[in-house]
């Protein structure tokens, strides 16, 4: 279920879930097995650890109910994911992440109607479905841009989990990942404006997508 809510003091547990488990994930033990050999090594590896094994389970179920988090208990996990050495990496695959499962919040007849629609009507619906995923998950707000979109975000919680911004890239990626999900849109989502580095807003430009529907 996605919920167009205004900006408030807690976060769509989808976030938080998603960055755990790409931290999970990155963290996973080579497979050639020489982990065991550099304990000092594995140690590190907090995304095996049994603290974020519950934070998951946790987060996972209060996605499952559409519930939020405290904004500053997700503040406090960007700023823990930024400070990693695979930042960029794990931000892009945790937005990923969230916006796949934001986008299994749209129901399923919503999702025949949108298949079943002649191709100009169905390319409008699908920009209406990713702005409401956008805007209802994480606080995006979606609009087209001649023939590309641009996207601003209402929230300021990521601005202040980095000092530069770098965890933008979360929402850039899940910006990308929603349009790519519901319109032909096939380019690069650019983070034109941040917050951190002193502007009003964080703003996300693309290039055009693939044809020309406006």
């Amino acid at each position: 279920h996605i919920v167009n809510a205004k900006t408030t003091s807690a976060v769509h547990a989808i976030i938080p879930l998603a960055i755990l488990e790409s931290m999970r994930a990155q963290d996973v033990p080579a497979p050639d097995g020489l982990d065991e050999f550099h304990a000092d090594f594995t140690t590190k590896r907090l995304g095996m650890s049994h603290t974020v094994s519950r934070q998951i389970d946790r987060y996972r179920e209060m996605a499952a109910q559409n519930r939020r988090v405290d904004r500053q208990e997700v503040v406090a996990l960007l700023e823990l994911a930024a400070r990693r050495k695979d930042a960029d990496l794990l931000f892009a695959d945790a937005g990923r992440r969230a916006a796949s499962r934001a986008s299994e919040g749209v129901s399923k007849g919503m999702r025949r109607r949108w298949t079943w629609l002649p191709a100009f009507a169905g390319r409008r619906l699908g920009v209406r479905l990713a702005g409401r995923v956008l805007r209802g998950i994480f606080e995006v707000v979606l609009e087209r841009d001649g023939h590309g979109f641009e996207a601003h975000a209402a929230d300021h919680s990521v601005a202040q989990a980095t000092p530069d911004g770098g965890a933008c890239a979360f929402y850039g990626s899940a910006i990308a990942a929603t349009l790519r999900e519901f319109t032909n849109f096939d380019g690069a989502v650019l983070h034109q404006e941040c917050r951190a580095t002193g502007a009003s807003v964080c703003r996300w430009n693309t290039g055009h997508p693939k044809g020309t529907d406006s």
